[in-house]
């Protein structure tokens, strides 16, 4: 199950930071910029969508792996990842681990791209008819598949999905951002 919101600044910060297990209300409090504070609370809003939907009476107690990875320990069954961007949250929910990253639509310079993309990806990027969409596109993807790892971040990100054997990608092209499920 993967939830979308892009309507950010229709949510009631007051009525919403009730709905928080304490620990994400003090991480969404900690952003500087009420922007950040409401994709983080937005974001935990449709974690709790999905949960209701699955017939729980609210989000689990949530801890935490290795890495930072989140995780219901009373239901290890029932998997979640959360991202948010500028222009919206998202949060993917299965029966598996899954990963999802969204992030708003960005031109890369060369630079970045040679630090990020293999020689393969670099083209396919110059090649595309929307470049910026395309690098986009090929970020979320990779974060996406770190979230489903949960390893965070690597130097090795231009030789990162290689190692992606057998791993599912969906990604959504949305005209101010892209999203990417790994499963």
């Amino acid at each position: 199950m993967v939830l979308v919101n892009d309507a950010l600044t229709g949510i009631d910060l007051d009525a919403a930071a009730a709905l928080l297990q304490p620990w994400r209300l003090e991480k969404a409090l900690r952003y500087v910029r009420e922007s950040d504070t409401r994709q983080s609370i937005a974001a935990w809003l449709l974690l709790r969508e999905a949960c209701l939907g699955l017939g729980l009476p609210d989000v689990p107690v949530v801890a935490f792996g290795e890495h930072g990875k989140p995780f219901f320990p009373d239901h290890r069954s029932l998997h979640f990842n959360l991202s948010h961007c500028p222009e919206a949250a998202a949060c993917a929910v299965a029966a598996s681990p899954v990963g999802i990253d969204i992030e708003a639509v960005m031109t890369p310079d060369m630079d970045v791209m040679e630090r990020v993309l293999s020689g393969e990806e670099i083209r396919r990027v110059l090649a595309s008819p929307d470049p910026a969409v395309e690098f986009t596109r090929l970020w979320t993807v990779k974060e996406s598949y770190l979230k489903l790892t949960g390893e965070g971040l690597t130097d090795d990100l231009p030789g990162l999905l290689g190692r992606a054997e057998g791993v599912c990608f969906r990604s959504v092209v949305r005209d101010r951002y892209v999203y990417t499920v790994a499963e």
